[in-house]
């Protein structure tokens, strides 16, 4: 047995400065390392101005053989100008290869004299001041040999502590770090500086390592599905995905470097640094550096912390004090990555306020450098600077909230910045551990770590059993049912273009009107009905209580038991209410919380507006009925009239002007304007011109009879917008399904182009919102010649004087006649919002068809970008009707429409605000009244289109919709649903759409 003052078991950085502290202070040294070659492959090659000081300090000067670093260089996500954070002046860092610096420190290991370095000895089992390990030598394969020593120094990193029993714990995997050199002497942006770039699917680096060689280093998220070793899928995934992180002159030998192999894939892991209850005292074992402790490598601070324990160790310093040194450093490490890698909605709202402010405080950049070189340890100072930051994010988004009327979004956001607060006062000013969870084993990871868990997998849940799925009969059958609502003149039109909840409206506006419901029709309507009265799981309350209505009011009676589930406390929106009070189901005076003064719908038309405020002002009522009656007591507690946010009508005209304008309706008019405007203006019509003939014709067309049922009309536009939209899903099929169902497909591309033929009056009478609709769609299947695509831009874009003034957008969403955008109960993209959407994304589909136009569309393109951009919410999404994952679908595809690559700032803000809606099973279901199945359509649509790498998220959406999808498809009409685009067309719309796009996945 062999005798040593100090045993270290590793010789990477930590273990050298260690055994050279230690021997310079005159004790004899044994260092043990298994893996000589290991420490030579990647690791810290950017040292900071402190760790060049610690290693000077130990005789080692490595400035003449580095390029020497002046601080970071940070590129915001937004694409605005970088953000320079300098060292102080008169400190400089240093960059060299991992292999130099190893070799350095190893050669000085073997020329002290003092220092016993045997390399392939691996350490196997300690016993208080033993160390036993296994030597390799030429006539055995390994001898087993022992030491002792007064103090066993732990360095073998964060995965080689087997050999003692007390051992900190493993540390927990956050990600996956891909390290790649490029030998290349060209220049980078900023020449000195480490380049941090952001807005991908993980952080970027990128800084000079010598004069011929840059290094790259990308933060992979453990969601990302790295194939294999091997593959060129892996290299091609990469490319893909962080190629345009990258300045151009790097991009060629970035994808050189993949496809050579040139690169090296490590995990990278977190771990708070567990201390021992004693160091520094003889007998005992210290850990340091990755074996104490293990942060994420963006801060480069691990080769800071690591010098400094070794140096702690060898001098002698108490717990406490070493502690109170590493604690900033630490922190830093981890908040640094939180705040450059974390996507959610919150972060990225601190973030881009605290770049803001960060560019006109050039001295808070120059503290914030200070910190995170080590050489400001001062916790206050830490804690003043972080504090700082996050109240300036916090007054930020308070100020918008405001601003904006989006008050409720504040606080989700006002609650992330507690916790931050909260984590930072303890960590920094208690010596507690830096991660804030009690226990290690349930909870890996704290609110400060929230970037480690981008997934199920990475908390060890995993997926419970492969996904299988047939997609060839899924994509199939839905296709097939999609088409089945295909009318001889090839559109697409749904049976019930409102759904069976509608039943009741359209029997309390007939009973309003006085008009009786033909018998037939109600034979049908009761038919329907009691034909799905069973099928109650997937409506929500306010379907469910217009669909006890509709029944009772068809005759079927209130103690009949399949009633009994449908009698739910509902809340209605303004107009429904507005229909029943009319039809003598509600009392005006109940209303009055619910529609004071003259408030009606957000979204409702000008003439509808009117017709609401007339009826109410009227208190119009339709004679009372023994059954109208017995529903108002039956119901009686069960309408939640709670005030809703509403629009005030500025200026409301006098009665006899409202009297006079609806006098001037026509037949025409109601059959231009949805479904639900049409029954409020007959109302107003039938208030003040009780014997008006039009009236004889107008109550009949609200409901038709049809060869397999009673349907309720929407405009002609309806049926225009479903034909547009179901092309734009029947386009994404795979080519083999293309190929099978290509007559319909044809067909119907046919009927939308020969509907927009301007010689005739259909497309010129056609308003620009619907005809950038069908533009789109025609343009996704290709079916469009370029001089036919001229033209309508033309018409749509290009017929303003000033078609790029600031207005412009807001102009052309603006309808020329105020009734044709009138509120639908399913018109999804009847909106500004919407139409904004799916111009951009139009415009970006003719330029990606038509090269040619580029010159002419781009200025255009950009234009509606930045109004797009700018309508995100700092949560990430677009509310659509108050529908957040709809229009979130429609803003992600608009944005990759337009070749927005995937990391877009926008897309992956989006797509971290869809995965934070999630429910456990799969699902999503975002307010009350909306469908989980629709809603996980359009949230499953949304990461698709995204290219989200959350394959758990996907997967476990696919399991839920798997479940239930059969029951729902053979529902066409009893869907659930008065919200946005909650119909059974628009599931099989969504649902083909996003099986198409995850085959596609599948098969690349």
């Amino acid at each position: 047995m062999t005798f040593h003052d100090v045993i270290v078991v590793g010789a990477g950085p930590s273990g050298c400065a260690a055994a050279l502290g230690f021997a310079k202070s005159g004790l004899s040294v044994c260092v043990l390392e298994a893996e000589p070659h290991r420490g030579m492959r990647f690791g810290i090659e950017w040292l900071h101005p402190t760790a060049i000081e610690l290693l000077a300090e130990l005789g080692l000067d490595i400035r003449k053989e580095a390029s020497l670093g002046r601080g970071w260089a940070l590129l915001p996500e937004d694409g605005s100008e970088a953000l320079l954070f300098p060292y102080p002046r008169g400190s400089d860092a240093a960059a060299l290869p991992q292999e130099v610096l190893m070799s350095r420190l190893r050669r000085a290991l073997g020329a002290h004299p003092r220092i016993t370095y045997l390399e392939g000895a691996r350490a196997v089992q300690q016993e208080g001041v033993r160390l036993r390990f296994a030597q390799r030598v030429k006539s055995f394969p390994e001898e087993i040999e022992e030491l002792r020593g007064d103090l066993i120094v732990g360095a073998s990193g964060r995965s080689g502590n087997r050999w003692s029993p007390e051992s900190p714990s493993p540390p927990a995997p956050c990600s996956r770090l891909v390290a790649i050199r490029l030998n290349t002497d060209q220049k980078l942006p900023f020449e000195g500086f480490y380049h941090i770039v952001l807005g991908g699917l993980g952080p970027l680096v990128f800084y000079r390592l010598d004069s011929q060689s840059i290094r790259i280093l990308i933060d992979v998220p453990l969601a990302f599905p790295l194939p294999r070793e091997g593959t060129r899928l892996r290299e091609a995934m990469l490319e893909e995905a962080y190629r345009s992180m990258l300045p151009l002159s790097l991009r060629p030998l970035f994808r050189e470097a993949l496809l050579s192999g040139n690169y090296e894939v490590t995990m990278n892991a977190v771990r708070a640094r567990e201390w021992p209850r004693v160091a520094g005292r003889p007998n005992q074992v210290a850990w340091i550096g990755d074996a104490l402790g293990v942060q994420h490598p963006l801060s480069a601070l691990g080769l800071v912390l690591a010098l400094g324990d070794a140096r702690a160790l060898w001098r002698g310093e108490g717990l406490g004090a070493r502690m109170r040194a590493s604690r900033v450093p630490e922190m830093i490490a981890i908040a640094l990555y939180e705040a450059f890698a974390d996507s959610s909605p919150s972060t990225a709202a601190i973030r881009s306020s605290v770049i803001r402010m960060l560019r006109t405080h050039h001295r808070r950049r120059l503290r914030i450098m200070s910190l995170v070189s080590g050489q400001n340890q001062s916790r206050a100072d830490f804690a003043r600077t972080a504090i700082a930051m996050l109240l300036h994010g916090g007054r930020d988004l308070l100020r918008w909230g405001i601003r904006t009327g989006r008050i409720d979004e504040v606080p989700e956001i006002a609650t992330e910045i507690a916790g931050r607060l909260g984590w930072l006062a303890g960590g920094t000013f208690r010596l507690t551990q830096a991660l804030p969870v009690k226990n290690h084993q349930e909870a890996p990871f704290g609110p400060a770590l929230r970037a480690s868990r981008p997934s199920g997998e990475v908390l060890g849940l995993g997926l419970a059993t492969p996904l299988e799925i047939d997609l060839e009969s899924q994509i199939e059958t839905t296709a097939t049912r999609l088409l089945a609502l295909q009318r001889p003149n090839g559109a697409i039109r749904s049976q019930f273009t409102l759904r069976a909840e509608a039943i009741a409206i359209y029997l309390g506006a007939m009973r309003a009107l006085s008009a009786p419901v033909p018998p037939e029709t109600r034979a049908h309507l009761r038919t329907f009905i009691e034909m799905n009265l069973d099928r109650l799981r997937v409506l929500p309350p306010t379907a469910r209580l217009l669909l006890y209505i509709g029944a009772r009011w068809l005759g079927i009676e209130a103690e009949d038991s399949r009633l009994v589930p449908l009698r739910v406390q509902a809340r209605f929106p303004p107009w429904v209410l507005t229909i029943f009070a009319a039809s003598g189901l509600i009392d005006w005076q109940i209303l009055e919380p619910k529609l004071p003064g003259f408030f009606f719908s957000p979204s409702s038309s000008p003439l509808a507006e009117k017709a609401g405020a007339l009826l109410k002002q009227m208190r119009f009522q339709a004679p009372p009925c023994p059954i109208t009656q017995k529903i108002r007591k039956e119901i009686e507690g069960l309408l939640d009239l709670s005030p809703t946010q509403l629009r005030l009508v500025p200026s409301l005209p006098s009665r006899e002007a409202i009297s006079l304008e609806l006098a001037n309706i026509d037949q025409k008019l109601f059959q231009s304007i949805g479904w639900a405007d049409g029954i409020l203006l007959a109302l107003a019509l039938r208030a003040i011109a009780p014997s008006d003939p039009l009236l004889n014709r107008v109550a009949p067309s609200l409901c038709l009879d049809a060869p397999q049922g009673p349907s309720f009309p929407l405009v002609f536009e309806s049926e225009l917008r479903e034909s547009a939209i179901a092309l734009i899903a029947l386009s994404t099929l795979p080519i083999p399904y293309r190929h099978r169902f290509a007559s319909s497909i044809d067909r119907l591309a046919l009927f939308l182009r020969d509907f927009l033929e301007p010689s005739k009056e259909s497309g010129q009478t056609l308003n620009k919102s619907l005809k950038a609709l069908c533009l789109l769609a025609l343009l996704n299947a290709r079916s469009i010649e370029m001089h036919e695509a001229e033209k309508l831009l033309e018409s749509i874009f290009f017929d303003e004087k000033d078609a790029f003034a600031p207005d412009f957008f807001s102009r052309l969403f603006t309808p020329t006649s105020s009734f044709l955008e009138g509120w639908h109960l399913l018109g999804p993209l009847g909106q500004t919002d919407e139409w904004l959407f799916v111009s951009v994304a139009g415009l970006g589909q003719a330029i990606e068809c038509f090269p040619e136009l580029r010159p002419k569309l781009l200025p255009l393109l950009e234009r509606g970008l930045a109004l797009l951009r700018g309508k995100e919410k700092p949560m990430g999404n677009w509310p659509v009707g108050g529908h957040r994952l709809f229009g979130t679908m429609l803003g992600i595809y608009a944005l990759r429409s337009a070749s927005c690559p995937p990391h877009d700032s926008a897309i992956r803000r989006a797509c971290a605000s869809v995965h934070s809606m999630q429910e456990s099973d799969g699902s999503w279901a975002i307010q009350e009244g909306s469908s989980p199945l629709a809603d996980t359509a359009y949230a499953l649509l949304a990461l698709l289109l995204g290219e989200d790498f959350d394959l758990s998220a996907i997967e476990r959406a696919f399991r839920f919709m798997l479940g239930t999808i059969e029951e729902a498809a053979e529902i066409p009409a009893l869907f659930p649903g008065l919200g946005w685009g909650q119909s059974a067309f628009d599931l099989k719309m969504a649902w083909l759409w996003a099986l198409s796009l995850f085959a596609k996945r599948k098969s690349n």
